[in-house]
């Protein structure tokens, strides 16, 4: 844990009505958050690989095959609902389980670039459609 949520959520509040959705990515990881927001929204959540911030040595580790304990029980939590349409890698960053992850916000796409200056990052778009987390 490097850091708490307690000041990203205070710059998601001053935002007001242009932050539709937050979670916190913890156990389920970012496609398991993802499909929470995803079902409750009624919309497609496309996460962007390229995209993805991880721990430095995250990526290294997942190339070389290392997968989380909670990486099995996170594919299946899922299963149905995601489309993993990028790397092995990327989806193993999705799929692992953080103890005490960032946020997940969806929001007005004119609040992105205060969110960017304020240490955010984009992790993809909501789109209209059958609900389901899309890896691309």
């Amino acid at each position: 844990m490097r850091a708490l949520n307690r000041q990203a959520s205070e710059v998601l509040q001053s935002l007001g009505t242009a932050v539709h959705a937050v979670t916190d990515v913890t156990g389920y990881g970012l496609a398991g958050h993802g499909w929470e927001v995803a079902e409750r929204s009624g919309a497609r959540l496309v996460l962007d690989a390229t995209g993805l911030a991880g721990y430095p040595g995250a990526v290294a580790a997942a190339e070389r095959g290392v997968r989380t304990g909670g990486d099995a029980r996170n594919r299946d939590y899922v299963s149905g609902h995601f489309d993993g349409a990028s790397s092995a890698t990327a989806e193993a960053l999705v799929f692992d389980p953080q103890t005490s992850g960032g946020l997940l916000a969806a929001v007005e796409p004119g609040a992105a670039a205060e969110l960017q200056a304020a240490g955010f990052w984009t992790a993809g778009t909501i789109e209209a459609g059958e609900p389901t987390v899309v890896l691309r």
